[in-house]
């Protein structure tokens, strides 16, 4: 699984779970044209590692 965390500012991240194997050679294309597909929460760090948790 791939996964981004974003920090947007002070205690304010989003993590994104990709649907897309980490194996996948076209990762960087994909990423590019799919980039807001997928599933995200924006909120706390406490939050997003929670959410973390949870999917991991």
């Amino acid at each position: 699984m791939i996964t981004v965390l974003t920090k947007h500012g002070e205690n304010d991240y989003s993590v994104w779970f990709s649907e897309i194997p980490d194996s996948d050679p076209l990762w960087k294309e994909l990423m590019e044209k799919y980039c807001n597909t997928g599933s995200s929460l924006r909120g706390t760090l406490t939050d997003v590692t929670e959410e973390i948790k949870d999917n991991m």
